[in-house]
């Protein structure tokens, strides 16, 4: 896949003026500040243009659909790569590595409570560490009560 020059300026401007019209500085709306934080992590080759596109209409409230015909504008070429938007009420799934279970088990959290409490802290860290690694999860315990999450 390749990109457009310039691709992170004029999409987080499209995104902006799109999706948040009333917001003068991105970072002083948390939900701008994440969508364009997750456009910088697709620009910089950290995700893929899937997490891209699903991450993006999640945080802007519109189908992957709509996400993805404005960010094919912004791509040069796909290179064969074809996208394919999840159906209508299909949820996001995703594997937790044993090491992360350990980590939330051993602070006494539900294995059921796991997947709730493990999207929480990705949505909370996305937009201020571009790596997301398991020390995170383990700081994220450390400063806060899961307990309240899970209410």
């Amino acid at each position: 896949m390749k990109i457009k020059e310039d691709f992170y300026n004029k999409f987080a401007e499209k995104i902006r003026k799109e999706f948040f019209p009333n917001v003068k500085f991105y970072r002083d709306n948390k939900q701008c500040e994440k969508a364009c934080y997750t456009i910088e992590l697709f620009n910089n080759g950290a995700i893929n243009y899937k997490y891209l596109i699903t991450h993006l209409s999640l945080i802007c409230k519109t189908s992957e659909e709509s996400m993805h015909d404005i960010a094919k504008g912004f791509i040069e070429s796909f290179e064969g790569y074809e996208f394919k938007p999840k159906k209508q009420g299909m949820k996001i799934s995703f594997q937790i590595n044993e090491e992360v279970v350990k980590i939330f088990t051993d602070r006494g959290v539900k294995k059921k409570d796991i997947p709730k409490l493990y999207m929480h802290i990705i949505e909370e860290e996305l937009g201020q560490n571009s790596h997301f690694r398991n020390d995170f999860i383990t700081e994220w315990f450390d400063e806060n009560d899961f307990k309240e999450v899970l209410q």
